[in-house]
């Protein structure tokens, strides 16, 4: 019986070395729906409109997002994990949360319009503050997943804990 512990101890020792290693190599991994799932690496680069994402959320929407299960726990602030998100809109770019969708410096974003309710019923409320200019140091986050929990309802969020990221092709990882 000893054995079989000190066996299932080694495959942990060994599965927290490779994924530890897989994590200080800037490689992620997401299993939502707000990218598409598989494996991303972090890449050096401007955060330009378009670029996809890996963000902590500020603390008080971080714990709204844990009270209601749209975030699951990690190590950002407010105990919640990264969300990852497509850039739509930068400094400068003008923004608005309509009832038909997002516009970005008056373009209607396709697949925009946002929730009355979640997948539990609960009222989601559209952020609200009319048209807005993005500014310095700020995005707007949104995902092409109609479900998603993004810049709609929260509104603009800070760069200062952006990660700029990239879909792994298969065959591409180097370690």
């Amino acid at each position: 019986m000893k054995s079989r512990w000190l066996q299932l101890g080694m495959i942990l020792v060994c599965w927290s070395a490779v994924l530890g290693a897989f994590w200080f190599l800037g490689y992620r991994v997401n299993w939502t729906e707000s990218l598409p799932r598989g494996i991303y690496r972090v890449v050096p680069g401007p955060i330009e409109r378009g670029s996809l994402v890996l963000i902590c959320l500020p603390e008080q929407v971080a714990r709204t997002g844990l009270e209601r299960r749209y975030l699951g726990e990690g190590n950002c602030p407010g105990g919640a994990a990264p969300v990852g998100k497509r850039v739509v809109a930068v400094a400068g770019d003008r923004v608005e949360v309509q009832v038909v969708g997002v516009r970005v410096n008056e373009k209607l974003l396709a697949g925009s319009m946002p929730r009355t309710t979640d997948s539990a019923g609960r009222r989601m409320m559209p952020f609200g503050a009319g048209e807005l200019e993005i500014m310095s140091g700020h995005v707007w986050l949104m995902s092409e997943h109609s479900k998603s929990w993004d810049s709609r309802y929260y509104g603009p969020v800070s760069m200062s804990s952006v990660i700029r990221v990239e879909p792994v092709r298969v065959g591409e990882a180097s370690f």
